[in-house]
């Protein structure tokens, strides 16, 4: 295989230490490409601002080895594909999605390596890839849904993973049947107050440009005005972000 024919994904290159130095003291690991590994080809994209969705993506599946395309789709608005009878090995998503309200030269466009891998435990069952545009190309997410939160606070407050805080980001909240409840954006200390007649089971979306988007499910009891606030951490675009009722939560 010639290596002009390889398919190139998004990666990182990483330098460490003294390049002349004549020993070696420690020892990094890196995967390059970034995989998402899955036990079947199929799942949904998304678009990480929801003020730039997803009006159509066409997805193409190729060989890692720079071979033809594989198969090829087109999603609509829902961003759902499936790719059937796919033997397990390593593939490239080929995105290009079709974006009118994003800037021009700004529509989500690029390859993810995917692992194909239906008996290993750390695949995901399906994709649920949020994805986003950077000046070094498509970046994504996969993250597995965080576990509810039982909430009596109706403040929230939205910081990074060093503690900054993050304002201007819009936190949309909706009902069992999707339909907006609320709706609010962090101020300039990073805090947002949610509706105090909110009560029972809810879905809670975090955006801000340039960080991964959180979605949390809450349980809304009665309001308790002494309760610490709900503390959303989020993470730089391609990590998971999350939500914690601790003071001093960190990210791991």
């Amino acid at each position: 295989m010639e290596l002009s024919s390889a398919i190139s994904t998004a990666g990182a290159v990483v330098t460490v230490g003294d390049p002349k130095a004549k020993t070696v003291e420690n020892t990094v690991e890196l995967e390059f490409p970034q995989i998402v590994r899955v036990k079947q080809l199929q799942g949904v994209l998304r678009s990480a601002n929801p003020k730039t969705p997803f009006e159509d993506v066409e997805v193409k599946l190729l060989l890692m080895d720079g071979a033809d395309v594989k198969a090829a789709q087109f999603t609509g608005s829902s961003g759902k594909f499936t790719f059937i009878d796919t033997k397990p090995g390593l593939y490239a998503l080929d995105i290009h999605a079709k974006q009118p309200t994003a800037r021009r030269g700004w529509e989500a466009e690029g390859r993810i390596a995917v692992q194909v891998s239906p008996d290993a435990q750390t695949s995901f069952d399906t994709l649920d890839l949020t994805i986003a545009m950077t000046s070094c190309g498509i970046n994504w997410a996969q993250c597995s849904p965080p576990a509810p939160i039982r909430l009596t606070s109706r403040e929230m407050r939205v910081t990074d993973t060093e503690g900054a805080v993050v304002g201007s980001a819009d936190v949309v909240v909706v009902d069992s049947t999707g339909q907006q409840v609320a709706h609010g954006t962090t101020d300039y200390l990073g805090i947002v107050a949610l509706p105090i007649e909110l009560r029972g089971w809810h879905k809670m979306s975090v955006v801000r440009e340039g960080f991964t988007p959180l979605e949390q499910v809450l349980d809304f009891a009665a309001p308790d005005r002494g309760a610490q606030p709900l503390i959303v951490i989020l993470n730089v675009f391609g990590t998971c972000s999350k939500a914690s009722l601790e003071n001093h939560a960190t990210q791991k």
